[in-house]
C-alpha cells in the first residue's frame, strides 16, 4: 500500500471514530436530560412530602389554618399526596367548630 492509501484508510477510520464519539455524546446528553428530569421529579416529591409533614405537625399543634396551607402546597406539588385526605379532615373540624352550623 502506498502512502495515499494509508492516509485514506486513516481518514476513514478517523471519520468513523468521530461519528462514534458524536453518537456516544448524543446518547450521554439524552441520558443527562433524563436524569435531570428524574432529579426534578424527586425534588418535587420531596418538597410535597415536606409540606405534608409540616401540615401534620401544624395540625397536631392546633394550627389548622397553617396545616391547611401546608396541605394545599403538598397537593399542588403532588396530587397523589395523602394531603387531600388530611385537608378534608381538617375541613370537617372547621365545619364542626362553626357555631352557626352545629352548635347554636
Amino acid at each position: 500500500m502506498g502512502i495515499t492509501a494509508d492516509i485514506k484508510l486513516f481518514s476513514e477510520a478517523t471519520a468513523r471514530r468521530i461519528e462514534e464519539i458524536a453518537r456516544t455524546n448524543r446518547e450521554a446528553a439524552a441520558m443527562n436530560r433524563e436524569a435531570a428530569a428524574l432529579n426534578e421529579e424527586a425534588a418535587r416529591q420531596n418538597d410535597a412530602l415536606a409540606a405534608y409533614v409540616r401540615g401534620c405537625m401544624a395540625a397536631r399543634e392546633g394550627d389548622y389554618a397553617g396545616a391547611m396551607n401546608h396541605f394545599d402546597r403538598a397537593m399542588k406539588l403532588d396530587p397523589t399526596s395523602p394531603a387531600a385526605q388530611m385537608r378534608a379532615q381538617i375541613a370537617e373540624i372547621f365545619a364542626y367548630r362553626n357555631t352557626d352550623l352545629i352548635n347554636p
